[in-house]
């Protein structure tokens, strides 16, 4: 009988949600926003001012003094070469891993309208800067990220109960595309009389 020892054994790091995403030679951000585009045989991050624009949705305004960018870019360079771990690496290093109450409500709303699953991270102690009708507008420019966002989430752990479709000769939606699913919401939690700015 062969005996592996516990030093042998190889060693996996814990998969955690994430929302960003080193994978296929990109950089993403939840839901499937590319943070690097691909300039000849190099990955680059986009500019600075972009991804902090679309970070901010979800991490809200204090992500502005954050390095994310940096790692970004670092990530960046080490898809260049095709080492996802690495890039994957950096990212976790980004200080990127605390929704804004806002964040977490429009995660919430952008999930529902795509048909996938919303990323299980904490959630920043504040009110929320936003009111929910304004969250439910924002959330359908989102729907250009369909494709990337269905994809995204195949590529983990993929349960056909989580994203249910409507049936062939549906009448309510068009047969194939996600329809809403038939469990209770994630457990994003509401925040009770949220904080309207002008």
């Amino acid at each position: 009988m062969q005996i592996i020892s516990i030093m042998q054994a190889p060693c996996r790091e814990p998969t955690r949600p994430r929302i960003l995403l080193a994978k296929a030679s990109a950089v993403w951000l939840w839901p499937g926003i590319s943070l690097t585009e691909r300039r000849g045989v190099t990955v680059q991050p986009i500019s600075p001012d972009s991804m902090r624009f679309w970070l901010s949705k979800f991490l809200g305004p204090e992500i502005v003094g954050r390095p994310v960018p940096m790692h970004v870019a670092q990530a960046a360079a080490h898809l260049t070469f095709g080492d996802e771990t690495s890039a994957q690496r950096c990212l976790d290093r980004a200080d990127a891993a605390t929704l804004s109450p806002e964040g977490a409500m429009l995660a919430a709303a952008v999930a529902v309208r795509l048909g996938i699953g919303v990323p299980d991270m904490p959630l920043a102690k504040r009110m929320p800067l936003w009111d929910r009708r304004f969250v439910s507008d924002l959330a359908s420019s989102f729907d250009c990220f369909a494709e990337a966002a269905d994809w995204l989430d195949k590529a983990g752990d993929w349960d056909p109960d989580d994203h249910p479709r409507w049936p062939r000769g549906s009448n309510e939606g068009r047969p194939g595309w996600f329809r809403p699913s038939d469990k209770p919401a994630t457990s994003v939690p509401t925040s009770p009389a949220p904080i309207v700015t002008a």
